[in-house]
């Protein structure tokens, strides 16, 4: 996969010039562009143009379909000490504050899919419009058991309030990780104007001129008067779901409290300091997570009696995944689809197995929706994820024994 790159392209207007950065990893929709050290090194040099020239705004958006997928998941492996965690977060922390402190008015025009770091790079700019025609925007980090370290906990809260803030990054997030749509992200308060997809980038600009013309700023920040009851009867509610089993979300929660009383400095270290916890304190609850899969997940529902090959490349271009490896299993001779579901107790991942024989099984991460039941269509995962690489059960045709890998 190609490395993320912010390209800036100035864009002639009536207010002066407009820097137009597009993030973009040069590959089509079905690999969505993350956030590594490539890309902030790219977003270092970009910000050194947009802070060192005339600028009148700056409208930051993606590739099509696509606005940002957030971290890229190839480098936590790398991330083996406390330090190492800490200036992970701090790349962001720093990058997106650049954003935020240009002295002139910036917009998020997000065009497609924004997922953890690609939702917090959006709350960095001053205003934010939304395609009508986005499915995926959300914060998943709680469901991949890490908590959203660039600036989510904070900037959430401040944006649309505790209440609707607890519910983003936490509760959607256990609920299989639900997302929303454009559509519902403009109601819950997170875009200042939902625009259909049709001309949203000129749209867009268009906004973001009128606001510079009448002078608008950002909103004030919400009133976080609640935050400590809100999030106290959250904890209630977690507490009857996972029974303090997943400590990300709970991590989560403090810092969400905290934004009611921190400055933003002091969210973004408390937010370096839960990474920390997060990606190095991994190993013990993942293997936790290894061990209940065996126990916990079982063969449902045939959901779909046929799939051919080519129907499942379609799944995958709409879902904006990739199938993540293909087993041979000599007992497959036609292709059907199986979801391995949880217990309807049970708050964690669980997985799609498409068998696309004759003789092989392809994987896939994705979230059935327990809450929904088995009829309704999966919401995916994506990209890759650090909590998911476990033992996966494989569907195998009746009466024939089911592999484990």
């Amino acid at each position: 996969m190609s490395e993320t790159q912010f390209f800036v392209q100035p864009a002639e207007s009536r207010v002066g010039r407009i820097a137009l950065v597009t993030i973009d990893n040069g590959e089509d929709y079905a690999k969505p562009s993350t956030f590594g050290r490539a890309a902030f090194e790219s977003l270092a040099r970009a910000l050194e143009r947009l802070e060192g020239e005339e600028w009148a705004g700056l409208v930051l958006t993606g590739k099509p379909f696509v606005f940002a997928a957030g971290a890229d998941i190839r480098e936590f492996p790398k991330t083996t000490t406390a330090e190492l965690a800490r200036a992970g977060g701090r790349a962001g922390h720093e990058g997106f504050a650049r954003i935020a402190a240009l002295p002139y008015p910036t917009l998020a025009a997000v065009n497609g899919a924004a997922l953890g770091g690609g939702v917090e790079i959006a709350l960095h700019c001053d205003f934010r419009t939304i395609s009508s025609g986005v499915r995926h925007f959300a914060c998943p980090e709680c469901f991949l058991g890490i908590i959203p370290g660039w600036g989510g906990t904070q900037l959430v809260p401040r944006l649309v309030g505790a209440k609707t803030a607890v519910t983003f990054i936490v509760e959607n997030a256990m609920r299989q990780n639900r997302m929303l749509t454009g559509e519902q992200a403009f109601e819950a308060g997170f875009a200042d104007r939902l625009l259909a997809p049709v001309e949203f980038l000129d749209e867009s600009l268009a906004f973001l001129i009128d606001q510079i013309e009448t002078g608008a700023t950002a909103r004030e920040p919400a009133d976080l008067a609640d935050a400590a009851e809100v999030v106290r009867k959250a904890r209630l509610r977690l507490d009857d779901a996972v029974h303090g089993a997943a400590p990300a979300p709970y991590r989560a929660l403090d810092l969400v409290e905290g934004a009611a009383t921190w400055s933003l400095e002091e969210g973004y270290r408390a937010e370096e300091d839960a990474l920390d916890l997060d990606i190095v304190g991994a190993g013990p609850q993942e293997q936790r997570r290894e061990q209940d899969l065996d126990v916990d997940l079982e063969l449902v529902h045939v959901l779909q009696p046929t799939l051919d090959v080519a129907h499942l490349a379609d799944i995958e271009r709409q879902m904006f995944v990739e199938i993540d490896a293909a087993v041979k299993h000599p007992a497959v001779d036609q292709p059907i689809l199986r979801p391995a579901a949880a217990r309807r107790d049970q708050v964690g991942p669980q997985f799609v197995v498409f068998d696309i024989g004759p003789g092989l099984v392809a994987l896939n991460h994705m979230s059935v929706g327990v809450d929904g039941g088995h009829g309704q269509p999966p919401e995916p995962i994506l990209g890759e994820s650090l909590a998911l690489r476990r033992k996966i059960v494989l569907a195998a045709p009746e009466g024939q024994p089911e592999m484990v890998v």
